[in-house]
């Protein structure tokens, strides 16, 4: 059986409740980005290039980026990553 609504539970309390939609709007992120290898900040860009309306990112690691999922939101509701992105 599939639910129609949802609810985010930290420690007993709860954090975030409602359908899907509603609690991946609960973050302004829309999209993740995910790198293999060290990570060592904004030294792995290449470089940026401006195509019209886009930016376009060059960067030495491999990178892949999807939606936000609501595993996302759940970690960043619950407390487990910080505003570096560190857990």
């Amino acid at each position: 059986m599939v639910s129609d609504r949802l609810a985010i539970i930290n420690k007993g309390n709860v954090v975030a409740s409602g359908r899907l939609d509603e609690i991946k709007a609960l973050t302004r992120e829309k999209y993740r980005v995910v790198i293999e290898g060290k990570f060592e900040g904004l030294s792995n860009f290449e470089e940026v290039a401006k195509l019209g309306d886009r930016n376009i990112v060059y960067v030495k690691l491999r990178a892949e980026v999807s939606p936000v999922t609501l595993e996302d939101v759940f970690v960043k509701l619950v407390g487990g990553i910080n505003n570096n992105g560190n857990q």
